[in-house]
């Protein structure tokens, strides 16, 4: 066989998930590489490398899009989740640049091992990239509902997992990544200048680089004590399911708005079920708008989320404050909170 010739997912399978594993992980391509099966379902037949041109490659979108939604049924969807379709006119323009984003990284991976891309496919292209879209989501768990949630006593075990996350990143800001870093970390008491006495979790973010103690409150600590360690949560898609179950068990059935940019269609406005749309990432925003409504400074509930020690101003770059300087100083800000969610005791 030419080394041009170099099936995507057939005849040399073990070869393409060799490259993955060298350089991100078998996981963070998994489902890339079930759409390429897809799209060869579609075509019934085998994809080549040196044939993948800027024709075929608008050509996958579409068709990866209309198997999503219906349009195109196969006799074998390799694609059994459809947790990340979240509106029945197609994915998301976000999902989409996702996707795209990694089919250019396989078939960089492929030209740097020698193969030949088709004539008409040029990398760098700016056709390629998708681009993101407008969305938003009004809503996140407002204080009376995450009291509810650490009332409830969960009827499984998948629920008690769910809430257990829900405890712990909606007091802390902490995305699905950060809080699964913590797995193995045990938090550590920090004294404060006037010795009060608190607890705190280190705060790792690849996304944005941050590495941060976060103080933990209450709701927090009581899942580490009562296990003696922090939950595992490996899946953000996993986590997010069990989310959306625990509040079909405490029967939530609130309405929310979203907007999306649907792929190939626009933006969309539509209203669904909270136990519907609910993800992991809602509990950063709950952590974010309840410490505001709660008349937190804004500047102090930056500091324990996305923002960076250095955002490149003049001011910033004469903040020499530690790690330990901004722990106490957000438990300062946030110990008597008038809430009985966000508390310490």
């Amino acid at each position: 066989m030419k080394l041009n010739k170099f099936t995507l997912f057939q005849s040399n399978e073990q070869l393409y998930y060799l490259s993955i594993k060298m350089h991100y992980g078998l996981n963070k391509y998994r489902e890339q590489g079930t759409h390429i099966k897809n799209y060869q379902e579609y075509l019934k037949r085998q994809i080549y490398i040196d044939e993948f041109s800027y024709e075929m490659y608008m050509n996958f979108l579409e068709v990866i899009n209309k198997i999503a939604i219906g349009k195109i049924v196969l006799k074998h969807n390799h694609i059994k989740s459809k947790s990340r379709l979240t509106n029945k006119l197609g994915y998301s323009l976000d999902t989409v640049n996702t996707i795209t984003t990694k089919l250019r990284y396989i078939l960089k991976q492929a030209r740097i091992r020698g193969y030949n891309l088709h004539p008409t496919l040029f990398l760098d292209d700016e056709r390629l990239v998708v681009g993101t879209g407008k969305g938003s989501r009004d809503f996140y768990f407002n204080e009376e509902l995450l009291i509810k949630i650490y009332n409830h006593q969960p009827k499984s075990k998948v629920t008690q997992h769910a809430k257990d996350f829900i405890m712990i990143a909606s007091t802390t800001g902490m995305r699905h990544q950060s809080v699964a870093l913590i797995f193995e970390e045990k938090p550590i008491e920090i004294i404060t200048p006037s010795g009060e006495r608190f607890f705190a979790i280190k705060n790792q973010a690849d996304k944005t680089g941050i590495k941060l103690l976060s103080p933990v409150m209450k709701p927090a600590m009581d899942v580490y004590r009562r296990l003696g360690k922090f939950p595992s949560y490996n899946s953000v898609t996993t986590i997010t399911r069990q989310i959306r179950k625990l509040l079909v068990e405490m029967e939530v059935d609130d309405e929310v708005n979203l907007t999306k940019t649907i792929f190939g269609v626009g933006e969309v406005k539509e209203t669904r079920k909270l136990n519907e749309v609910a993800s992991s990432h809602v509990c950063r925003a709950s952590f974010i708008t309840n410490a505001l409504n709660l008349r937190m400074e804004r500047e102090n509930v930056k500091m324990m989320t996305h923002k960076g020690i250095n955002d490149g101003s003049a001011f910033s770059l004469y903040d020499k404050r530690s790690e330990l300087d901004r722990a106490i100083q957000f438990y300062e800000a946030s110990k008597d909170l008038n809430s009985t969610f966000f508390t310490y005791k």
